[in-house]
């Protein structure tokens, strides 16, 4: 478990929260983390919005190796789903597909034949936070931002922490949830906190209502 820098004032998290000083211009302002996270759940789609699509990409070290995840989540509704997962780990690539109708599970891995199951097959691909424990002792603000054209409120999420190596990280994380209280995209990611070396990261961008999103048994 990592130990959490008890002091954030360090040289990054001091820029970070001067940064946030132009309240005029960015209308800024530092929030706890309770007001963060429920933001962040509030608009999580799962549940709450019918026909929408994400599409996300994490990088990190695993063992050693470096892995590379994208995936695709199709809902029309929470009983009618389709996941597809690309991982590549060493130039190998695994290719995971779920399509989930009604109670019933369609899987299928590096595009061979489909098949029945139970049980969620998904290999799933991390979310990219990091444990409430964490967020704790950060730094958390909202600003209002422009995304594309659209107004949106930008939550923002800052913590410098001691790795097990002794070495300063600092982890990052932001979501832009739009007025209509969707979440339109969010991103993490893990740095050397002297250097900004990024070295896991994660990104996910949401569509709603889109058209023509159809799911059907790919099998009988």
């Amino acid at each position: 478990m990592h130990e959490i820098v008890k002091s954030l004032l360090t040289p990054v998290l001091i820029g970070f929260l001067l940064s946030l000083g132009h309240t005029v211009f960015c209308q800024s302002k530092l929030i706890d983390t309770t007001e963060l996270n429920i933001a962040f759940m509030q608009s999580d789609p799962a549940g709450r919005f019918r026909s929408w699509r994400s599409t996300h990409e994490q990088n990190y070290v695993l063992q050693g190796k470096k892995k590379s995840v994208k995936a695709t989540r199709e809902i029309v509704s929470q009983n009618v789903w389709r996941e597809a997962d690309t991982e590549v780990s060493d130039n190998t690539t695994k290719i995971s597909e779920v399509i989930y109708l009604n109670g019933t599970y369609y899987c299928r891995t590096d595009g061979g034949p489909w098949k029945k199951a139970s049980i969620n097959c998904s290999t799933g691909s991390g979310s990219g936070w990091l444990p409430p424990d964490y967020q704790e002792e950060g730094v958390s603000s909202v600003e209002n931002a422009i995304l594309g054209k659209a107004p949106v409120k930008l939550y923002k999420f800052r913590v410098v922490y001691k790795n097990s190596d002794g070495t300063e990280r600092l982890y990052e994380r932001n979501f832009w949830v739009n007025l209509a209280g969707q979440r339109l995209k969010a991103e993490a990611a893990i740095k050397v906190a002297v250097t900004s070396e990024i070295l896991e990261n994660y990104s996910e961008i949401y569509e709603y209502n889109v058209a023509g999103l159809k799911i059907v048994a790919p099998i009988k």
